[in-house]
């Protein structure tokens, strides 16, 4: 699976199904190679749609700038994507943060593409379950124009175990 998950990266980020087979020293499959030429054809049209988009104009200045360092072509156009990408993950991870502020959650910290959260007292006065929040920021994205779906990932039974990080911190 966590190889799955990287050639999904590999892909969007620019790279090719050969980078990821001599990665993990896997042999080509059929199937799977079409599959990654069509995410890489997509991934590219997708991408030159975006960086097009007026919502994005700000990109034309990074551009300049890639170019003037002496990047070219297809390179700048793959960072400006995953600049792009960065873009939006914070702003619906800012969304999500704000909401869970907004009802008495405390945000502990942003991981990725998630954040992990704690009720606190005014969350749990109101009764606020996780799976109600979730569906609350879901309603909050959408109403900024962004459609998500937010599940609570399980923590395999490490949910009582203190996180490094949280502890490093203190």
């Amino acid at each position: 699976i966590e190889e799955i998950k990287r050639l999904s990266n590999i892909i969007l980020v620019g790279g090719s199904y050969e980078n990821w087979l001599d990665e993990v020293g896997a042999r080509a499959v059929g199937k799977v190679s079409r599959f990654c030429f069509r995410l890489y054809a997509e991934s590219r049209a997708i991408r030159d749609q975006l960086l097009h988009h007026p919502r994005f104009q700000w990109t034309e200045i990074e551009r300049e700038q890639l170019e003037r360092d002496g990047l070219k072509g297809e390179s700048v156009k793959m960072v400006l994507f995953n600049r792009i990408i960065q873009c939006c993950e914070n702003e619906i991870l800012g969304i999500m943060h704000r909401t869970f502020h907004n009802r008495g959650w405390h945000v502990r910290a942003k991981i990725f593409d998630s954040v992990l959260v704690e009720q606190g007292s005014k969350a749990k006065e109101e009764k606020l379950a996780l799976d109600e929040m979730l569906r609350l920021v879901e309603r909050t994205c959408e109403a900024k124009g962004w459609h998500v779906h937010l599940e609570e990932k399980p923590l395999h039974g490490q949910q009582d175990e203190p996180l490094q990080i949280l502890e490093e911190t203190k």
